[in-house]
């Protein structure tokens, strides 16, 4: 029996096409055979992509930040600070899903910050503050992650090279930080109080102080964008060290979940990463925590 042309055409067409399709399929499975592949191979070689528990998504936050340059900085935007504290907690927040009022981090300076965390109003407060044991009755501080000395700032010709020189002399302090236990050992300094970080280099570069007192980084961070002030770092006080740290509300089980997803931070490396990130120019000052 002969075949029919027709039913032979359309034999012809439907292998070709059925080939076709067999084909696409396997390039389909192809690709995403080794899509997964690499998915698996990148997960292998760089590790799991963090949990993100959103534990928190329902809760809204007042988290409130003081300025201190590299750790709170503002550059563009006034209401979009930066600095490695913003990093730390727009990590903490990614996992957790905590919303913040008005989508954003409340400024203030740091007495105005302390003041507020103290009563309980705030549930995070940052801005270069180191964990200290006082802090700690009134705070729930996580572990440090990374650790700073103290340093003197002085005009760049005066001669204070040693805080015994302050006799007789001014230190601008900032309202609010720790160093005033220093001055207290010294009774023959006067002070020179202000509101923020930045009025102390203020007061000492146009003469209303002649030295103060704060971390290295930070000093070294206005010096470095600040040059025409004649600043310079006259004396790094020994056995200064402290961690510096995340604050958060004492005895609150939001503070609680912070801490768990903080330490989860931690041990996975994203704490490290983050800061040598952010303070990257400054590292060899530093110990870092790993």
């Amino acid at each position: 029996m002969r075949s029919c042309p027709a039913v032979a055409q359309n034999a012809n067409t439907d292998t070709k096409v059925n080939n076709q399709a067999l084909q696409s399929r396997n390039r389909a499975f192809s690709f995403w055979t080794k899509l997964a592949a690499s998915v698996a191979f990148g997960s292998f070689l760089f590790g799991s992509a963090p949990a993100l528990s959103q534990s928190l998504s329902d809760k809204t936050l007042v988290v409130a930040v003081a300025v201190a340059p590299p750790f709170i900085e503002i550059t563009d935007d006034f209401h979009k600070p930066r600095g490695v504290d913003v990093s730390l907690i727009k990590e903490l927040q990614k996992r957790t899903g905590f919303k913040t009022h008005q989508d954003e981090m409340a400024m203030m300076t740091l007495d105005e910050m302390v003041t507020l965390g103290r009563s309980g109003k705030a549930d995070i407060v940052a801005g270069a503050l180191s964990a200290t044991a006082e802090r700690s009755a009134h705070y729930s501080v996580t572990e440090p992650y990374v650790y700073n000395s103290v340093c003197m700032v002085t005009r760049a010709n005066d001669t204070i090279d040693d805080i015994k020189d302050l006799q007789n002399r001014t230190l601008a302090i900032q309202i609010g930080t720790n160093v005033t236990s220093i001055a207290d050992q010294n009774p023959g300094m006067h002070l020179y109080e202000v509101s923020s970080t930045f009025m102390t280099f203020y007061a000492v570069a146009t003469g209303k102080a002649d030295a103060l007192l704060v971390d290295e980084i930070i000093a070294l961070e206005y010096i470095k964008t600040w040059p025409n002030a004649g600043l310079k770092v006259a004396y790094r006080l020994p056995d200064t060290e402290t961690g510096i740290a995340l604050f958060f509300k004492k005895d609150s089980p939001i503070s609680r979940e912070l801490q768990k997803t903080y330490q989860d931070m931690l041990d996975d490396g994203t704490v490290d990463r983050i800061v040598r990130n952010e303070l990257g120019a400054y590292i060899d000052l530093l110990t870092v925590k790993n």
